[in-house]
């Protein structure tokens, strides 16, 4: 009977072992020389699961870099009550901030020059998706929203990063990459989605591509 019931816990942790496999595959697929992360952020009172990818530059070197990569996971039981523009305005802001950027997501720190020396001040780059959907899914037995991209559509915001006399980071707005206004392929404005109640009847649901707003796409 033992062992009967060992056979049965096994079996249990590869079945949850390969449900947390597939989810993280489909948020964790970064570039070489970044690094995959999912970080948990509170935004309007609720808790978001969002895969990034991440490039670190300890020596300043080469411009670090982060971006959500696709997957942005509402954990259940709780009901947004913000606009999905809003989720992902705040989760930027977070990630854009260099305290966060170098002291929460890089595993060293990367030693931003001071702005008043010789030396060059970091390159910091954030990119952002334009295009993205919602999915109703089952999450650990609990039905929610899963956002992710729909499009290679993207604006890269480049900042200069150095510390002031007080220790502070300073960062500087350097330009977009595309530099000229992008037209992205989604046509639908968020307002126009009806987003899909995550119930059991539901999962599998997805809204069409709608567009998400950067300095890119104003």
């Amino acid at each position: 009977m033992k062992r009967f019931s060992n056979i049965l816990v096994a079996l249990w942790v590869t079945v949850f072992l390969l449900i947390v496999g597939m989810k993280s595959e489909v948020g964790a697929q970064c570039p070489a020389g970044f690094t995959p992360k999912t970080i948990n952020m509170n935004v309007g009172g609720c808790i978001y699961a969002v895969d990034i990818c991440v490039k670190c530059s300890p020596l300043g070197l080469g411009a670090s870099e982060v971006y959500i990569n696709g997957g942005i996971t509402l954990i259940p039981p709780c009901t947004s009550t913000l606009p999905f523009s809003a989720v992902v305005d705040y989760i930027n802001s977070q990630i854009k901030n260099p305290s966060y950027m170098f002291d929460v997501l890089c595993p060293f720190k990367p030693q931003a020059p001071p702005c008043d020396g010789p030396n060059q001040p970091i390159i910091v780059k954030y990119r952002s998706y334009l295009c993205w959907k919602a999915e109703v899914i089952s999450y650990f037995g609990q039905n929610t929203l899963y956002f992710s991209t729909c499009s290679d559509d993207f604006c890269e915001e480049i900042y200069s990063v150095c510390v002031d006399g007080s220790g502070a980071y300073q960062r500087t707005f350097m330009g977009t990459n595309p530099s000229s206004p992008v037209t992205p392929s989604c046509l639908l404005e968020g307002y126009q989605i009806e987003f899909p109640e995550p119930t059991i009847d539901s999962v599998g649901t997805t809204t069409p591509c709608y567009i998400y707003h950067t300095r890119c796409n104003q």
